[in-house]
Parts: C-alpha cells; sequence; structure tokens
C-alpha cells in the first residue's frame, strides 16, 4: 500500500488535495491533449479540453507576458504576513447580512460591489435580514475623516471553512469607503487572499476600485472546475498554468511560453527552497506591505518545507526525489507542522520500500494529534490498542526524546 493509499483514511482534506494532484512536470502541450476533468457519457468517459473562456476575453496571453501573469497568481496565494496559504473557495451560496453605520445608505453600494465580484466566480449572493442565517456580514463603521490608506480601513476576518470550503466571514469597513474597499474585500471573502502588485483591485500599488482582467482571471481560476478546493500552491500554479498555455495558440509561440513557463517554475522552486531554509526571501511584494511578520514568516518556511516535500515526493513541477522530499517534510515536521507530522506517521506505518518503523510512525501521529490534529488522534487511539507493549513503549520514548530535543 502506498503513502497516499494508507492517507486516504485519516487524512485532512488540504493535505489529501495536495498528495492527489497529478504528477508530471511537463507543460508541452501536445496536439490532442486534454487537461481537463473527466465526465460521464453514454458511451463511457470522455475528456474535454480546458474551456476556453475560463480566461477573460480580453487577457491575451503571449510568451511574453505568461511569467507576468503566473507571478500575479503567485503573488495571489501568500497572506501579508509571509504565509503561502491553501486555495480554498465558496460552493455555497453567499448569505450576507449588511449593519452598522448609515447601512440603509451605504447597504446598496456595498451589495452592488459584492455581487459583481460573485458574479465572476459564479456564486449567487443573496442579502438576508437579521432574522435570518446570514453566512457573511458587514459592518459599516463611522469612517467620516479617514481614508483609504489609513490602517484597517476595511478588512476580511473570521474566515471559516467546512469540508475544505469556505463557509463563512465577516468584512468590516469605513462607510464613506465602501466603493474604494469593497470590491478589494470581496476578493479576500472569495478566497483570494494575497496583495500584487500588478493592477489589480488587491494591490496597494493600483488605485482602482473596479475589477481588472486580472483580477477576472484569478477568480475564473479559482473557482474552476479544474483547481480542487484546499489545493497546496504548486498545485494550484500547475493550473495557472494549463489554462494560460491553453490560451496561446499552436506553433513556435506555443513552444516559447512553455519554455517561458518551464524557466518560471525552475526560479521558483529554488527561490522557495532558499526561503524555506531560511536563506531567502518570501515573495518581494509582502514587504512592501508593511505587514510581514516574523512569526508569519517563520511558518511560512515551515509550510513551505512542506510543501517542497510533498512536490519532490509526488513529482509535482519538479522530478521525483524521495530524498529530497523526506528531507523537507522532516524539515517542516521538526518545526510543528501537523500535517508534515501526519505524512511521516503514514510513511512509516507503509510497508512500501522497506520504511516501516512502526515506533517511529507512533511518534509522528503522536507529535500531530499534540499539534492539534484530529485525524491524527484518532489513529494514535487506534494504534495504542494494537501495538506490541514494547513497540509502543519505543514510540513514547522516542517523542519525549523529540520534545526534548525541540526544547533546548
Amino acid at each position: 500500500m502506498s503513502v497516499i493509499t494508507s492517507i486516504r483514511a485519516g487524512l485532512s482534506a488540504a493535505m489529501l488535495t495536495a498528495l492527489l494532484m497529478a504528477p508530471g512536470f511537463s507543460f508541452a502541450a501536445e496536439s490532442g491533449d486534454c487537461n481537463a476533468v473527466q465526465v460521464s457519457e453514454a458511451d463511457g468517459k470522455t475528456c474535454e479540453p480546458i474551456a476556453d473562456d475560463v480566461l477573460p476575453r480580453g487577457l491575451a496571453v503571449t510568451s511574453k507576458n505568461i511569467s507576468d501573469l503566473l507571478q500575479v497568481a503567485w503573488e495571489s496565494i501568500w497572506l501579508q504576513n509571509g504565509y503561502p496559504a491553501y486555495s480554498y473557495k465558496w460552493q455555497e451560496d453567499i448569505r450576507v447580512y449588511f449593519y452598522g453605520y448609515s447601512v440603509d445608505y451605504y447597504r446598496p453600494r456595498a451589495l452592488h460591489h459584492l455581487q459583481h465580484v460573485a458574479d465572476v466566480a459564479g456564486i449567487r449572493v443573496v442579502e438576508v435580514d437579521a432574522s435570518e442565517k446570514a453566512n457573511v456580514q458587514v459592518e459599516f463603521r463611522n469612517g467620516v475623516g479617514r481614508q483609504y490608506f489609513d490602517q484597517h480601513a476595511c478588512a476580511t476576518s473570521g474566515g471559516k471553512l467546512q469540508q475544505q470550503y469556505i463557509v463563512g466571514a465577516k468584512i468590516e469597513l469605513y462607510a464613506n469607503l465602501v466603493d474604494y474597499c469593497m470590491q478589494h474585500e470581496a476578493m479576500h471573502l472569495l478566497g483570494i487572499n494575497g496583495h500584487p502588485y500588478f493592477k489589480t483591485v488587491l494591490s496597494y500599488y493600483y488605485n482602482g476600485q473596479e475589477l481588472t482582467e486580472l483580477d477576472e482571471y484569478l477568480l475564473r481560476v479559482r473557482y474552476s472546475s479544474k483547481l480542487a478546493t484546499g489545493a497546496y500552491p504548486f498545485a494550484a500554479m500547475r493550473v495557472h498554468a494549463d489554462y494560460l498555455l491553453a490560451a496561446v495558440p499552436a506553433g513556435e509561440e506555443k513552444l516559447a511560453a512553455e519554455k517561458a513557463v518551464n524557466v518560471f517554475f525552475a526560479d521558483i522552486i529554488k527561490q522557495m527552497e532558499s526561503f524555506a531554509l531560511a536563506n531567502g526571501s518570501a515573495p518581494k511584494v509582502l514587504y512592501r506591505s508593511s505587514k510581514t511578520t516574523a512569526n508569519g514568516l517563520w511558518w511560512g518556511r515551515t509550510q513551505m518545507a512542506y510543501y517542497l516535500g510533498t512536490a519532490y515526493l509526488d513529482g509535482d513541477l519538479v522530478d521525483i526525489d524521495q530524498a529530497k522530499g523526506l528531507d523537507f517534510i522532516h524539515k517542516a515536521a521538526n518545526r510543528g507542522a501537523s500535517e508534515a507530522q501526519y505524512y511521516l506517521g503514514t510513511f512509516y506505518s507503509s510497508d512500501e520500500n522497506g520504511n516501516r518503523d512502526l515506533a517511529e510512525a507512533f511518534k509522528w501521529y503522536t507529535l500531530a494529534s499534540e499539534s492539534g490534529l484530529i485525524s491524527a488522534k484518532k489513529t494514535v487511539e487506534v494504534l495504542a490498542m494494537t501495538l506490541t507493549p514494547d513497540v509502543l513503549a519505543d514510540g513514547k520514548n522516542r517523542r519525549a526524546k523529540w520534545v526534548r530535543s525541540t526544547s533546548n
């Protein structure tokens, strides 16, 4: 049984998504190649090409700008504090309740902006009153004399997840800035966390109030069928590359675009390896916002080590290298990343490649459980009842030794 197969029963959906993303490191689109989802037909399974209308019609993709478009996507994944995020999205309707300062005056404008952004993603917005159940709250505050670039002028917080889908959040904003803030915050509400440097409503360096083609590009790809909710950054970037390359005409231009994509990803992997090892930096746009924190960067490096480990183990954007992958997974696990710890628990409980070490598996499962991973807690309970006393005692001792070593 493979690591991925054995992990299915207890792994968090986010990690499972990361592990199950299709392997392979080639963006050469051959004639007749098909990258989209399988759909049921009366005569069996067929493969549909990537839809041409996913990208905004006015967005021209060439070998000259495809790297910039990928950079926009890459920067949109990063939280301001220095943390690369999973690609979550909504599935159900947004049921929004507006309240606060001069709500009757500002509510129609805020609703218009929210509906405009949600329409691009294909998500319906329904306004509800105080007596009905809302999954999104929008609070207007008295913003007389406040400017757009004031700290906390507008913010989205309290994001809730269920089965790896966004199911709730809250937007707070100064009422007089509703036209400046609302589409920016609606993008965050829809799951686009970052603030790219380029011309998007998310950028701190573009004083626009309305969605641009780049914003529509980010939303359309995020809410496409090809991008699974909860996808980890490298898997999400693969989908962006697929859609962008599908929009480039065949021939020399396509070959040049494919080369540009491969160079872009090679550079990103190299930069992120340095970042994970604390020798390099996160994307520069994060530092320009002055909101990056030391703790956020530390967790960003930790999570990136896990992402790189997964990529090397599964061949996602890189050639498979088990030794390098496990090294990065161990780095993340030793820094306290619960998903990496769970991964190692599953790895050492597997018979594959002679790696089985149930005491080591118990150690890592226990540490993942203590880090708050619910599925790991259930696994530890089962192992505690099934392992021999000697193996169980060995696993507990290894766990205690690890705790002592990391406390020093």
